[in-house]
């Protein structure tokens, strides 16, 4: 490495509380607590509840995903057909970032992403995104040092 560069690894978990897998015929809502959405087809949308941790991998979401004053909300290498909306996040907000979160993209066809007055830092990265994308009031560093500010990437 040259000289002055360092390299860093951290780990960021979420303990699951609730676990969902497989297939789910209808919404889900999310507990208090955390909940993982992992290898799972829903056909419906999900909802995250305040104060819980909201979780979603290798997974197809038949609707949009919301989350409001929830803590932290991660959505890595999914399909959403509908809109991700989170807002008010305490904790952490990542919507994929292949390289230092290793959080594959998603594919977000018929929707947009809206991210307001989140208040830990977000990354939105390398994912597909059928509507717009709507970044207001979200502040603050996540937990990696490229996690400075907010950082949107196509």
């Amino acid at each position: 490495l040259p000289a002055g560069t360092e390299t860093f690894t951290q780990t960021v978990s979420c303990t699951c509380t609730r676990t969902i897998t497989g297939q789910v015929n209808g919404a889900v809502f999310a507990t208090r607590e955390s909940t993982c959405i992992i290898d799972a087809t829903v056909r419906g949308g999900v909802n995250g509840v305040p104060g819980g941790a909201l979780f979603i991998s290798n997974s197809t979401i038949g609707g949009s995903v919301q989350s409001s004053n929830g803590t932290l909300f991660s959505i890595c290498d999914s399909s959403v057909i509908g809109s991700v909306q989170v807002n008010g996040a305490t904790g952490f907000v990542l919507i994929g970032d292949p390289g230092d979160d290793h959080c594959p993209g998603n594919r977000i066809t018929t929707g947009s992403v809206q991210l307001t007055n989140n208040h830990a830092g977000a990354e939105l990265v390398a994912n597909d995104i059928g509507g717009s994308v709507q970044v207001s009031g979200t502040t603050g560093t996540g937990p990696f040092p490229a996690d400075s500010s907010a950082g949107i990437v196509g």
